[in-house]
C-alpha cells in the first residue's frame, strides 16, 4: 500500500472523529451564547450567597463538637 493512501486514511478518521466532535459539541449547547451567558451570571453570583465564610469555604458544622 502507498503511503499516500495511509495520509488519506489517517485525514478520513480525524476529519470524521472532528465533524463527531463539534456535533456532539453543538448538541451540548457549547456553542449557545445564552447558555454562556447563564454560566457567568451564576458565576459571579456564586462567591456571595451564603454570608461570608472562612476562605470561602462552603462547610457544615460537625454536629459533635457544635456549641462547645
Amino acid at each position: 500500500m502507498d503511503i499516500t493512501h495511509d495520509f488519506w486514511a489517517i485525514g478520513a478518521v480525524v476529519a470524521i472523529f472532528l465533524v463527531g466532535l463539534a456535533f456532539g459539541g453543538w448538541r451540548a449547547g457549547w456553542f449557545s451564547p445564552a447558555r454562556n451567558e447563564g454560566r457567568r451570571a451564576l458565576e459571579s453570583e456564586g462567591g456571595q450567597q451564603g454570608g461570608s465564610t472562612q476562605g470561602g469555604a462552603h462547610t457544615v458544622p460537625d454536629p459533635n463538637t457544635r456549641g462547645v
